[in-house]
């Protein structure tokens, strides 16, 4: 569930959706940002800790789920524990944690303040947005063991929700520029809203891809990487902000879009092969029974949508296996997996007392 109370007090100037901006509103665009994306303070640290191993991993590994060390050819799932609700980026957990596809070799990955890790194509590498020292959020990428992490923005303003590449060299990723530490201020009129970038994977050659002024949220690529899917608000919305679903091209700026008429979408994903965008449903009041999990044809999305996980009991960000036959989910507190089409819905793990979030399935590499 995304915290949509502050989308309500975003009020940016309109423009429009359908337009791509040409070489000189992309140049003014990028010469702001590059004047906003100066480090505001001096050498901002990652909200980071380094913790022991908690008692759960041990307690899993008990119980038989043990593993064998050994890179499953299934690949690995990622997930986090929920540590608080940030006013910007809703849910943030802290420490994230792998499993195989069976629930074996769990394993903590990385103690740090996170949200919505990305697994690169060749399974070497995480991406994810990170809390930092100053309040800011950045982009980062690590090994998928947590090691070698690398703050890659060093952004004046919010830096979020990456997405690999095709080919693992670059990322997409939403922008707001705001030199303010006031976040009212950010997400209000005086701001242009989020934009969806572009840069390599050492964050350098920075372009953006679509206008300032239209919110632009958690991208992810199609399989080609000619098309982004994304989240996008009603600017003008003063309570109940609802979200829908745009399809972008990203060399025309044609879009396409999908919207229910009662209820929030958001969390959009590829399927591997091209054909289906996936997503989880809210209602205007969040709850975690409400949610379900629907798909929508890609080249059809006024189709009617279909249900692959109901509510109740709700599911909630989606991710695809990377040979597409499987989703992983969240399924009330835990982590479920189910088949591609929504059969067989099964719970594969679980902190007890604890919810998790944010989860990611990449291949073993």
């Amino acid at each position: 569930m995304l915290l949509v109370a502050f989308v309500a007090m975003t009020a940016c100037s309109g423009s429009d959706d359908s337009a791509q901006p040409d070489s000189s509103d992309v140049a003014d665009t990028a010469a702001d940002s590059t004047a906003l994306g100066a480090t505001a303070e001096a050498d901002p640290q990652p909200m980071c800790d380094d913790r022991a191993q908690p008692a759960w991993l041990a307690a899993a590994a008990a119980k038989g789920h043990e593993g064998d060390g050994v890179a499953d050819p299934a690949g690995r799932i990622f997930f986090g524990q929920f540590l608080y609700e940030d006013e910007i980026v809703a849910q943030v957990v802290q420490p994230l944690f792998a499993i195989d596809p069976d629930g074996s070799d769990a394993a903590l990955v990385l103690d740090c303040q996170i949200a919505r890790p990305r697994v690169s194509p060749d399974g070497e590498r995480l991406a994810f947005s990170i809390m930092m020292d100053n309040r800011r959020w950045q982009v980062a990428t690590s090994a998928v063991d947590g090691s070698d992490l690398r703050i890659i923005t060093s952004d004046v303003g919010l830096s979020e929700t990456p997405e690999w590449s095709p080919d693992g060299e670059s990322l997409i990723y939403s922008y707001l520029p705001c030199p303010s530490e006031d976040w009212e201020f950010c997400v209000g009129p005086e701001t242009d809203g989020w934009a969806l970038w572009r840069m390599d994977k050492d964050g350098e050659t920075k372009e953006i891809l679509t206008e300032q002024g239209v919110i632009a949220w958690e991208p992810r690529l199609s399989p080609d990487g000619g098309s982004a899917v994304f989240s996008r608000w009603d600017q003008a919305a003063e309570a109940d902000a609802k979200m829908w679903i745009v399809v972008r091209d990203l060399t025309t700026g044609e879009e396409r879009s999908v919207e229910h008429p009662v209820l929030n979408l958001e969390h959009p994903v590829w399927s591997p092969d091209g054909r289906w965008i996936t997503y989880n449903t809210t209602s205007i009041e969040p709850c975690i029974d409400c949610e379900r999990v629907e798909r929508v044809r890609a080249d059809d999305l006024q189709a009617e949508p279909e249900v692959l996980y109901p509510a109740p009991p709700g599911g909630m960000k989606p991710a695809y296996s990377p040979d597409g036959s499987q989703i992983v989910f969240g399924c009330g507190i835990e982590v479920c997996v189910m088949g591609a089409n929504g059969e067989d819905p099964i719970v594969l793990m679980g902190i007890e007392g604890e919810l998790v979030n944010h989860f990611a399935w990449g291949s073993s590499g």
